[in-house]
Order: structure tokens, then C-alpha cells, then sequence
């Protein structure tokens, strides 16, 4: 077997057909399968392990520490080979490891994160009662101790009704004592929850919350190429959490008021940014800084449905003059059940489709005329994530835009993909002309 090739032995241990316990058997059969197999066998580490893993079993806090003790034997000698890190504290795991108590981190969890210098991507998820001070000297940590990091993302769930109250004195407080080593590229942070749960009703301790997170990030965000904020209900409501015309957001911005000022996400090298909450498109973008959006390309950004008049193409357009050099546009709707409210399923379906398309067609003609470099726009209406409504920009000599739908729908519940396999049509103005 020493004469398998690399390729071969590298197939064999990512195989997902093994079993850990077989990959680490077939690993040890000779030196030359060992150090093959062991960058990729201990690439990952996932720090805590859902209990469904492990089904019909119960596990006491003796047999759960055990299991997690063991894996960290395992992987600290071969600490090197680490560079994917999940790391989640949930209810359960932080009363196991945390001595019964719910509100700051267990050591296991302070141990992983500062083991694993090489690590260069990171998921930290909080979907439990840890609170937010101790939360955000995970997140310090992780930014003073891992060089080699390039890829971050945040998810914080609180879910403890005892766990926003903090937020309210960590304003005063320096939220990094260390400096940031972390070069990261991509920046992923999900927002949900308590967190920013009262920011719909204007309260002070949601704006804290926000800005100490911003405080953590101070500095480390100077090599983000890919940047997304996500603070938004992904449930039936679709009620966004978040919100740029929020009062202490803005009043923090003029320096008004008895709120203190917000040091807004700076993204000097970003190219790429989505922006999850509400009110992007129809106010001035004010929680990042908009002096460095020179080399963004690509911008995502969310938008609550109300109905198809409430959208102002004019003043989306004039907002997103920021944007000097956008290429690509991705706004995300919400729709639900007011997806097909004007639409039949009668004979006239692919008429009123079309009519229903040529909406989107108006308002990204307005967008591609305000916005000279635009080369895609794109709508995601999102029913099940299935529908998505795409206009390609063509522009003339005299820089006039002409838009081509390139791809419209992928809806085989409603039984219409004769409509898709159709050929592509453009639209002028506003209107349709066959291609």
C-alpha cells in the first residue's frame, strides 16, 4: 500500500464513507499514509458536537466531558494542521462546561480559542445565554491571537431574556484590550434576536450592543474583501431587527444628543458587501463608512415589501451614488404570500407573469441609468429562495442602458418552466421587445 500515489490516499481519507475511527486506522499503516492523511483528518475541528450526533444515547456531564476532553487530546498535539474552527455555545453545552451557570464562557471553550494559531477560518456561533461581555472577549481573543486568519463568522442568538442587560454598561467600557493580529478577508456577522431585539423600538441598550461589536472590530476589518451585516427575521414575519434611519444611529453620526459616537465598520479593500436590515435602499447608508466604497463591486442589501408602489426607484438610485464603481446589484425581497397576489394560473398566466416581470424592469431601468457601471441587477423575490427575477445591462455608444432578463425563475411547484425554456427577451425602457 506504500505505493498508492497521493492522490489516491487523499481520496480514501476525505472519503465521507469512513468513519473517523477507519480514516485514523488506515493513517497509521505507514509512515507515508500519515503524512498524507493528517493535514486532512485534522483540518476541522468542531468544538462542540450537537447531541443528535450521538442518537439514543444520554449523556451525563461526566460522559460529555469525557467525549470533549478526547477530542482535544487528540487534536492539540496536532495542533498545526488546524485551519477550519466551529466553535458553538449553546444552552446546553455552557451548563455542562461552565459549572452549571449560563453567562460567561466554560474553560473548554477559552482553551480551544486560544489554541490553534494556524487556523484561517472560524465560525463562532452563540446561540445560547452567554452574554455579551463575555462574548465579545471570545471574539478579542480570537482577533489577538490568530495571525493566520482569514475568514470570520459571527453568529450571535441570544435567546436569554437576562442577557441583553449587560449591553447597557459595556458602552463606558473598552471592549479589546488586545491589538488585532487577524488579517481577515471575509467577514460574515449574523445579528438576531436580543441582541438588536428592541432597536424597532428605538431602545438605547440594542444601539450599545451594536456599538461595542463595532468596537471589537476596530481595526481588524482593514483587509475585508467580502463584508456582510445580517440583522434581519428570517421567519414568516421578515421583519428586519435593524434599521439605518434608527434615531441613536443617526444622532450618533452628527454627534447629537446624549448618545455616544458610533465608530462605524470601516472596509477600505472591500469589493463585495451585503448589507441584511432594513432601511439600506431608502436612507443614506450611515453605520459604515461610505469614503471607502471606491472598490466595491458587488453590493447586497435587503429590502422590507410593503407593496410594488412603495418602492422609489429615484431614491434608491441616488443612494447608491456611493457607489461609484457598482457592477452588480442584489436586492432581496421578501414577499410570501403577496408573491402571486395579481397572478392566475388561468390561461393568461404567462401574460400576467410578464406584466408582473416588466415591474422589475422599470425600476432597474431607473437604477441602470442613475448608475453608469451597473451590469447586473438582480431581484430575489424570495418565496422557498426559489424565484429570482435577473436583467442583464447593455449599454450603447451614448451609454443609454438596455436590459436583457437572463434568467427569471426556477418554480417547478407552479408547473410554468415552458415560460423559462423559452428564448431570452430584452427590455427597453421599460418595456418588452422579443430578442
Amino acid at each position: 500500500m506504500d505505493k498508492l500515489p497521493p492522490e489516491m490516499i487523499e481520496a480514501i481519507v476525505a472519503s465521507d464513507v469512513l468513519s473517523a475511527k477507519d480514516r485514523a486506522a488506515f493513517s497509521q499503516t505507514s509512515k507515508w499514509h500519515r503524512d498524507i492523511a493528517k493535514p486532512i483528518i485534522y483540518r476541522k475541528m468542531d468544538v462542540c458536537y450537537p447531541y443528535n450526533k450521538f442518537p439514543g444515547l444520554f449523556f451525563t456531564y461526566q460522559d460529555a466531558l469525557w467525549y470533549h476532553r478526547r477530542d482535544m487530546e487528540a487534536f492539540l498535539p496536532n495542533e498545526h494542521y488546524v485551519r477550519e474552527l466551529r466553535i458553538t455555545l449553546d444552552p446546553e453545552y455552557q451548563m455542562m462546561f461552565a459549572q452549571q451557570s449560563c453567562n460567561y464562557l466554560g474553560w473548554l471553550s477559552l482553551e480551544v480559542i486560544r489554541a490553534f494559531p494556524l487556523v484561517t477560518k472560524i465560525e463562532l456561533v452563540n446561540t445560547g445565554h452567554v452574554e455579551g461581555r463575555c462574548f465579545l472577549a471570545a471574539l478579542s481573543c480570537i482577533l489577538a491571537r490568530k495571525p493566520a486568519l482569514r475568514e470570520l463568522r459571527v453568529v450571535c442568538s441570544y435567546v436569554n431574556k437576562w442577557a441583553n442587560s449587560p449591553w447597557q454598561r459595556l458602552a463606558e467600557e473598552d471592549a479589546r484590550t488586545e491589538d488585532v493580529v487577524a488579517k481577515i478577508r471575509t467577514l460574515d456577522i449574523e445579528i438576531d434576536s436580543l441582541v438588536v431585539q428592541s432597536w424597532h423600538g428605538r431602545a438605547e441598550s440594542s444601539y450599545c450592543a451594536l456599538r461595542q461589536l463595532m468596537e471589537v472590530f476596530r481595526g481588524a476589518t482593514d483587509h475585508v474583501e467580502s463584508f456582510r451585516l445580517s440583522a434581519c427575521a428570517r421567519g414568516y414575519s421578515g421583519i428586519p431587527f435593524l434599521y439605518e434611519n434608527d434615531k441613536f444611529l443617526v444622532e450618533s453620526t452628527k454627534n447629537r444628543g446624549n448618545v455616544a459616537p458610533l465608530p462605524y465598520w470601516k472596509l477600505p479593500k472591500a469589493t463585495e458587501i451585503e448589507l441584511d436590515y432594513g432601511g439600506v435602499l431608502g436612507n443614506p447608508i450611515v453605520s459604515v463608512d461610505t469614503s471607502s466604497f471606491e472598490n466595491v463591486r458587488i453590493f447586497r442589501c435587503w429590502r422590507q415589501f410593503e407593496d410594488d408602489e412603495s418602492f422609489d426607484a429615484e431614491k434608491a438610485a441616488q443612494h447608491l451614488r456611493v457607489f461609484p464603481n457598482l457592477e452588480q446589484l442584489v436586492i432581496s425581497e421578501d414577499r410570501g404570500k403577496k408573491l402571486f397576489k395579481d397572478l392566475s394560473r388561468g390561461p393568461d398566466f404567462e401574460q400576467e407573469f410578464r406584466d408582473f416581470e416588466g415591474i422589475y424592469a422599470k425600476r432597474s431601468h431607473v437604477l441602470a441609468e442613475r448608475c453608469q457601471r451597473l451590469a447586473l441587477i438582480s431581484w430575489d423575490c424570495r418565496l422557498l429562495d426559489i424565484w429570482k427575477i435577473r436583467f442583464a445591462v447593455e449599454r450603447d455608444h451614448d451609454s443609454r442602458p438596455r436590459l436583457e432578463r437572463v434568467r427569471t425563475w426556477d418554480l417547478e411547484m407552479w408547473q410554468v418552466m415552458e415560460i423559462a425554456a423559452e428564448p431570452d427577451y430584452e427590455w427597453d425602457f421599460g418595456g418588452r421587445s422579443d430578442s
